[in-house]
Formats: structure tokens, C-alpha cells, sequence
């Protein structure tokens, strides 16, 4: 019986680096395990590579920048052609191979195939097995178990092949994530998780400094609006230029949101609470068409930040020239 050797560093076949290919790694997995597929796929192709390894020589060739891309989606096939056909030219374009391993993806005959046809074409490419549940050898396809001949022929020969485990109880998400990478650009894997949970500590900072920069923010958009309403009386221009230059400030707080993710949750309560204050800002004034035109601009910036979040604008803006009862005018 073979056995599973999760953690170790044992040898593999290199990546073949002989002519470039298509995709950096295919992945093999049931449609039961789809959600993990997703994840995982996503995680790889956004894992960066720190720049001061970036070019580096290794067995597999200089070291990227970035991972990908993948190939997950059967759904990419074109119309033409039958499925194994364009499956095939997937493999054969794919550098190494990643198999989400579970007890249902085992039982598939679709996941064990494409485990015998890329290491019957490929012997010298890399098999990377990914535990999700189950255990060995319940949660391995056979051709993952045994070697394979170059004639397609899975033989009763048990093979050893690394296998992260994405389970708390194994090696846990980030650290499987990190062996996985670790393995398609030829680094050992201490060195990327240790570089990967540094760079996540300097993004954590950068986050918690963003929402600190939100709450200050706040204050400020809160203190100029009360400011404001003491001197719309006395200057209208003051109007315009405070309402022109917040939002500013609040579009770029909002994009550095965005790319340090900081959560959505935080950044939509600070955008909702800095519209309700404009929107009163904005009807102290008389309407000009200079102050309409303002508002207009307010409009399609907290419309566009809103679209950023994924949530619906609903503003309380008006744009209206209609005359209205304003009790506390500017005198012309």
C-alpha cells in the first residue's frame, strides 16, 4: 500500500521547462469540489512573488513574479473538437498537474483520468495532490496511487507523491497554499510561507492604517460640514470648493480601501454616513448652476464608489432647479 508523505521534501520531477507553455499548472477535481477549486485557483493566481526572488534561476527556470495562469475551467473549451481531444491539448499545455483530492473526486472516473493521460505523456512534470478531506488511500484515484506507464497502463506499483493538506488539522490553507507555489516554482516551501505571512503582517498593518485614515476621515468630513454651515452665509464659494475637495479625499480613502481590503462592511458605513452629510451640505446653498454641477459631480463619484463596494446608490442628492423653500439662503 502506498503511502502519503504530506510534509516532506522529498524529490519530484522538475517542471519541464524546455519550451514555454500555455498554462503554469492544470487542475483535475470533481464538480463536488468545486467550491475548493474556485478558492484555491484564485489563491494561486493572486499569490505574488516577492520581487527580490522574482528572476531567480531554479530547476523549473527563473522564478515568476506571478502564478499562472491556471487552467480549471472545462467551461473554456471551444465548440469544436470533443471533450478529450480539447482535454488533452489542456494537459499537454500545462507545466504540472494539481488534484484536488476528496473521497468523491476519487470515485470519478473523469479526475483519474486526467491524472493517467498527463503522467502517461508527461512522466517528467510534477503531480501536486491537494488533500481536502478523506483519507488515503480512500481519497486518491488509483492512476494517483500507483504509477503509470507511458502506454496509459496504471500498474500495482504504490508511488509516493507529496501532498499538502488545506485542513486545519494538516497543514491548514495558507501554509498548503504556500507548498503548492513552493513546488511550482522550485523554492522550498518554509521560504514561501515565510515570505507569504510576512507580506500578509504588511498588508494586516496597511489595512488597520487605512481604517484609522477612515475614521480620521470622518471626523474631518463631520467638522467641515458643521464648519461649513456657520460660514455658507457668509461665502458661498466655500460651499463648492469643501464639497469638491472632500470628495476627493473620500474617493481616494475609498480605492485604498479597495486594494488593501480592508473590510467592505467599514468602508460602505464611512461612505453612506459622509453622502448623508453632503447631501445636507449641499441643499444649504443657493442653487446655482455652479453648486448644481457640484452636485451632479458628488452624484456620479459616490454612484462610482458604491459600484466599487458591489452596493446599490440610492442618493439623496437633488438636482432638481425647481425653486424651493431654503430657509437658510445665501444672499446674492
Amino acid at each position: 500500500m502506498a503511502s502519503v508523505v504530506r510534509n516532506g521534501t522529498g524529490p519530484q520531477p522538475p517542471l519541464a521547462a524546455a519550451h514555454p507553455l500555455k498554462y503554469r499548472a492544470f487542475m483535475s477535481y470533481s464538480h463536488a469540489d468545486t467550491a475548493w477549486a474556485k478558492r484555491i485557483h484564485a489563491g494561486l493566481e493572486r499569490f505574488r512573488i516577492d520581487s527580490d526572488l522574482v528572476g531567480r534561476p531554479t530547476e523549473h527556470g527563473p522564478i515568476p513574479s506571478s502564478i499562472g495562469p491556471i487552467f480549471r475551467d472545462r467551461h473554456d473549451f471551444s465548440a469544436g473538437g470533443t471533450l478529450k481531444e480539447q482535454t488533452v491539448e489542456a494537459l499537454d499545455n500545462a507545466a504540472a498537474l494539481i488534484v484536488l483530492c476528496s473521497t468523491v473526486a476519487a470515485s470519478r472516473p473523469a479526475v483519474n483520468e486526467e491524472i493517467r493521460l498527463f503522467r502517461s505523456r508527461h512522466p517528467d512534470r510534477p503531480v501536486i495532490p491537494v488533500i481536502l478531506e478523506g483519507k488515503f488511500p480512500d481519497n486518491f484515484p488509483a492512476a494517483l496511487r500507483y504509477e503509470v506507464e507511458t502506454d496509459g497502463t496504471v500498474t500495482d506499483r504504490p508511488v509516493v507523491l507529496l501532498a499538502p493538506d488545506v485542513r486545519e488539522e494538516g497543514d491548514g490553507k495558507d501554509l498548503a497554499l504556500a507548498k503548492i507555489v513552493a513546488r511550482l516554482v522550485g523554492l522550498e516551501p518554509d521560504e514561501v510561507y515565510r515570505r507569504a505571512a510576512r507580506q500578509r503582517q504588511r498588508s494586516a498593518n496597511i489595512r488597520n492604517g487605512i481604517i484609522a485614515t477612515l475614521a480620521v476621515l470622518f471626523v474631518a468630513a463631520t467638522g467641515s460640514a458643521l464648519y461649513a454651515r456657520d460660514l455658507l452665509k457668509k461665502n458661498e464659494k466655500f460651499l463648492n470648493a469643501t464639497l469638491q475637495k472632500t470628495t476627493e479625499l473620500i474617493n481616494k480613502a475609498v480605492a485604498q480601501a479597495e486594494a488593501y481590503k480592508v473590510p467592505r462592511t467599514a468602508t460602505l458605513e464611512f461612505l453612506k454616513t459622509a453622502e448623508g452629510l453632503f447631501s445636507t451640505m449641499s441643499e444649504l446653498g443657493r442653487q446655482t448652476p455652479e453648486l448644481r454641477s457640484t452636485k451632479a459631480m458628488m452624484l456620479i463619484q459616490f454612484a462610482r464608489n458604491y459600484s466599487i463596494l458591489g452596493a446599490l446608490f440610492r442618493s439623496n442628492v437633488a438636482l432638481s432647479s425647481k425653486p424651493r423653500r431654503q430657509p437658510d439662503r445665501i444672499a446674492a
